[in-house]
């Protein structure tokens, strides 16, 4: 085992200077606190301006700014509430800004279209209902559609005699036929030419009403060979500020277009995916996009030509971009075989001295094989990979900076066996290994490991380029979950070790050199109302010593201790409780303490407090939280925050309003202890002047930030205001081919002032922001 891993061998060297990890959310509850967390690696936090978290609802039109709160050495954290009624789907993405301008974001290009989703429930347990067909504010051409609605509840909390389907307002309960997992109905006469409704309803047993609206509309179409349908969007955003020019982190006008079609012609379908950016430099990964998509009904064949994200295993291949072929051949349910070929880019940064920096990126050659296959209850797959820089494709190679030419291949094998027929119970596991050479430049086949060099044949030492140095790495990844006793109680364990040399140009966030495991166990009572997390992850580093005592040098270990508990009272009151202990040692320094510190985070929700006096409608959001972050090593990084966040909406037709207020108050304990407080008023009118023409909206925040202790290093005296003002016009009929033809006008209007540093144009600022969005649909 010890030659094996000692085998396969890379450099370890991150691609990126700042890489950002963070725990993507599979789901959030509405109007319940969530909680977003970020890690920063390889960058000093002294030197970050802020950290934001951009978040919307899918029905929302803009993005909403927040800043995550700074835990020590180089974690972030965010506490939530926001308002997701009418929502379906919950999107967000990063941004990180350095003290010296330079930016980065997750996911890392084009953050905005490719954001991180995560589907909303009202609790954890919700049974999935999504409408299949016709999908919401779509254009069909069969007057008989099938109206097609699923519900997926692993949890057996539906009661699926209370179901309720009308269309246009018309009870057809009785007409549809209902299935245990979906319900569909076929109008029995064609429908008229215009838009109509959907509103499905259903009941828990314990009376919780879930429903769906939808609406759709029947316009006819001429009998055509091919069936073509889609969408475009596009954006143009004019910007204006007298910031300080060390400040400035985006153009002064960019443009935006982004174009999806579907091609169908009898079993074959085509999509095209295109979206294009004035933003696109050289020095950078590239931001435009194009994408087209092969495939039959079946799923026997898909091929995919140009941009696409593939995603192998963890170790291999984790969705990075791939501009060229990327087809997989299915035998559903058997067995699929994939081919990657194509380009990825790798970022290149140059020399430290400014007049001799390449700042750009290579392109590499990638070549990718997967074999996957299903036996009974196995799931299988090989996968093999080979990366190659072109050399070619540096417009300046003067000067490599700290990026060198290399090669990487990765082998890699998943499987997941299934140990229940609900699969609920599994086993999962990974190996992986990898060589990766780089030109050094210099040197000879003495810049292979000494180890290496025992145990790998000379024949294929003799195949190493002269001036290249090699090494080579394992990885290897258990998990196995199971529920225990009941499905309430969920127990999961997993294990990870990755060796110094492994190396996967297809996933930058592995952490080398690192063997892990943990454990968690998550329990769930009276239908969600209660639940419970606990969790522990041991983590060390420097690996090598598990091979021999005498090899490496110092090494880390770490210990994390998480544990949740939550309540939920019909989805009104929820109260939570979050706890993290880590801890970090360094065996080259007697055991010394290097990182011990805890946070606490207690959450309380007041939600759903709905109020109807005639055609007036009114909604209540509250929700308050206390975060406690203790550090023992730096005492001076011990705060206490508490946030209190109150949402109203109104509604009295035409008119809607919506009132927020959030305040945030942080104890910083010191030396000299202060108190930071933050505040945000907001208020937002949306009055429909012509309905379903015509909408116009005006917004205000005002943002206050002080502190006037007695620690001058921690004084703040700040304010902020932004003013909004934008509409939406719906163009009437169709325009040639294009339907449901939309334009919308936002107006940004921010003014910024320090009444601590009145000169700093970087503290003291006003900045416009105007944006044209144009939606259509064919």
């Amino acid at each position: 085992m010890k030659k094996l891993l000692i085998l396969f061998c890379v450099l370890s060297s991150s691609l990126f200077a700042v890489v950002l990890v963070h725990d993507k959310l599979d789901y959030v509850i509405n109007n319940q606190p969530i909680i977003l967390n970020l890690e920063a690696r390889d960058v000093d936090i002294a030197s970050v301006d802020s950290v934001l978290v951009y978040y919307k609802g899918d029905q929302d039109n803009q993005y909403t700014e927040a800043e995550m709160t700074a835990i020590p050495p180089n974690k972030y954290l965010l506490n939530i509430t926001p308002i997701l009624n009418g929502s379906d789907q919950f999107q967000y993405y990063f941004f990180l800004k350095m003290q010296d301008g330079t930016s980065y974001t997750l996911p890392l290009v084009f953050p905005q279209e490719n954001a991180f989703v995560a589907d909303i429930k009202k609790t954890e347990n919700d049974p999935n209902i999504k409408l299949l067909n016709p999908t919401n504010k779509s254009y069909i051409g069969d007057g008989n559609p099938v109206i097609l609605i699923s519900y997926e509840d692993p949890y057996d909390i539906l009661d699926l005699k209370t179901i309720s389907l009308k269309v246009d307002d018309q009870d057809v309960t009785r007409l549809s036929n209902i299935y245990s997992s979906f319900i569909n109905y076929i109008p029995q006469y064609t429908l008229s030419q215009e838009s109509h409704k959907i509103d499905f309803s259903v009941k828990s047993k314990d009376g919780k009403e879930y429903t769906i609206q939808s609406s759709f509309t029947y316009q006819p179409k001429k009998p055509s060979l091919v069936d073509m349908k889609g969408k475009e969007e596009l954006i143009l955003d004019l910007y204006s500020t007298d910031k300080s020019a060390s400040v400035i982190s985006r153009p002064n006008f960019r443009m935006k277009n982004t174009m999806e079609m579907n091609l169908k012609s009898g079993f074959m379908n085509m999509d095209i995916y295109d979206y294009e950016t004035s933003e696109e430099t050289s020095a950078q990964q590239r931001q435009s996009r194009t994408r087209i998509d092969l495939y039959d009904d079946k799923g026997y064949v898909r091929l995919s030509l140009k941009d696409s994200a593939p995603v192998l295993s963890q170790y291999t291949l984790n969705g990075i971009n791939v501009d060229g072929v990327n087809m997989t051949m299915s035998l559903p349910g058997v067995m699929s075989f994939t081919y990657i070929n194509g380009d990825t880019a790798r970022t290149v940064f140059g020399s430290s001295d400014p007049s001799n920096n390449i700042n750009g990126t290579f392109t590499q050659k990638l070549t990718a094989y997967q074999l996957s296959m299903r036996v009974f209850a196995l799931d299988t797959s090989l996968s093999l990979l080979h990366f190659k820089d072109d050399m070619n494709s540096l417009p300046n190679t003067t000067n490599w900076g700290t990026s060198l030419p290399q090669e990487n291949f990765v082998l890699g094998m998943y499987n997941k066996l299934n140990l229940n027929e609900d699969s609920s119970s599994y086993f999962k596991s990974e190996l992986a290994g990898s060589v990766y050479y780089s030109d050094i430049s210099t040197g000879d086949t003495n810049t292979i490991p000494t180890e290496a060099k025992k145990i790998i044949p000379e024949a294929i030492l003799n195949l190493i380029p002269i001036r290249t140095s090699m090494q080579g790495g394992g990885a290897a990844y258990l998990e196995y979950g199971t529920p225990l006793f009941t499905r309430d109680l969920f127990f999961k364990t997993n294990t990870s070790l990755v060796t110094k040399g492994f190396k996967s140009l297809g996933n930058t966030s592995i952490k080398n050199d690192d063997f892990f495991y943990g454990t968690s166990l998550k329990l769930n009572l009276l239908r969600s109302m209660i639940s419970f997390t606990g969790a522990y992850q041991k983590e060390q580093d420097n690996v090598t010593k598990l091979l021999s005592p005498e090899m490496g040098g110092a090494t880390t270990y770490s210990d994390d201790f998480k544990g949740m508990a939550n309540v939920n009272v019909f989805d009104i009151f929820n109260l939570g409780y979050n706890y993290n202990l880590n801890l970090k040692k360094n065996d080259s320094t007697q055991n010394v303490s290097l990182v011990d510190n805890k946070t606490q985070t207690h959450l309380f929700s007041f939600t759903n407090i709905r109020l109807e006096i005639g055609k007036f409608i009114g909604k209540l959001n509250t929700n308050y939280s206390l975060i406690s972050y203790e550090d023992a090593v730096a005492s001076a990084n011990s705060f206490d925050q508490t946030a209190i966040g109150i949402n109203v909406d109104t509604e009295f037709s035409p008119v809607k309003a919506k009132f927020s207020l959030s305040k945030s108050d942080k104890q910083n304990k010191g030396v000299t202890p202060s108190m930071t407080t933050y505040t945000s008023y907001g208020v937002r009118l949306d009055y429909d002047y012509i309905p379903r023409v015509l909408s116009t909206y005006a917004s205000i925040v005002l943002q206050l930030g002080l502190n006037d202790g007695n620690d001058p290093a921690q004084r703040v005296n700040n304010n902020k205001t932004t003013l909004g003002l934008g509409g939406i016009y719906k163009f009437p009929g169709n325009q040639y081919i294009f339907y449901e033809t939309k334009l919308y006008i936002d107006l940004t209007i921010a003014a910024a002032g320090d009444k601590l540093d009145t000169a700093d144009k970087t503290k003291n600022f006003i900045e416009q922001t105007l944006i044209f969005r144009l939606t259509t649909t064919f």
